[in-house]
């Protein structure tokens, strides 16, 4: 996590490795595969977003609901090819 120039913390830019693509590359209506720390894959897409990418809400597929997932959720998001 960055520090604004106000001292405050930024999520901008969040994302790792471990917890899947950077966040600040999400797009709305973007196909993803949502990996809670569960071990659970769920296919989904980007419904909507924080504007500092902290917070983005996932329509999951299979009639499953929608979710809001923050970054510090450590739950990996995948980018994926809809279909």
């Amino acid at each position: 996590m960055s520090q604004a120039a106000d001292g405050h913390d930024s999520a901008a830019g969040v994302g790792s490795p471990e917890t899947g693509m950077n966040w600040k590359d999400l797009r709305r209506g973007q196909a993803v595969t949502v990996e809670p720390v569960d071990g659970h894959s769920l296919p989904g897409w980007v419904d909507d977003l924080a504007e500092d990418r902290s917070m983005l809400w996932i329509q999951l597929g299979e009639g499953r609901g929608r979710r809001l997932i923050h970054y510090q959720d450590g739950v990996a998001i995948r980018a994926r090819r809809r279909g």
